[in-house]
């Protein structure tokens, strides 16, 4: 699951916590042993489950066709659902199309302010920063879980990752 794990940190931020378990399946049907020595898989879903019934159901295919391809980063609740990398909410009834969300810092380079906040908060020393060694435990431990559930075919918990 290495190549989706800053996908898996946007959901896990937005939750506000990690996973209790996971399930799933996948593996290398395309891309065998190409190059020699491969061992990313090319194809996996995964379902995580967090707390208060919290689902995130993570794809990730090298299986598509020109014209089928696309990161999709969708959230569907019980009033409708956003499109987190579009900024748009689409309520479940009532009023339909499209509503276009004001996103802060839209269009903003990511990168740059990131290493911003990283100057900022050692200039100021005035708060916590945004990645500590907790959220990395946890931004490592979410694709270790799911790539777990999916080589030994069964649920895994957090406690048996997180120990």
């Amino acid at each position: 699951m290495d190549q989706g794990i800053h996908i898996l940190d946007l959901f896990t931020w937005a939750i506000g916590g990690h996973p209790l378990r996971a399930m799933g399946s996948g593996g290398t049907n395309l891309f065998i042993n190409e190059p020699p020595g491969r061992t990313v898989m090319d194809n996996y879903s995964v379902i995580f489950e967090y707390p208060n019934g919290v689902r995130v159901n993570f794809s990730h295919h090298y299986l598509d066709p020109s014209g089928f391809t696309g990161t999709k980063e969708l959230v569907f609740g019980s009033e409708g659902a956003v499109d987190l990398a579009g900024g748009t909410w689409q309520p479940r009834v009532g009023k339909r199309g499209l509503v276009k969300l004001e996103v802060p810092n839209a269009g903003q380079d990511a990168t740059y302010m990131s290493l911003a906040a990283f100057v900022e908060n050692i200039r100021t020393n005035n708060h916590k920063p945004l990645n500590d060694v907790e959220s990395a435990l946890r931004s490592t431990l979410v694709p270790i879980m799911g790539t777990k559930a999916i080589e030994e075919r069964r649920i895994v918990t957090w406690e048996e990752v997180a120990g």
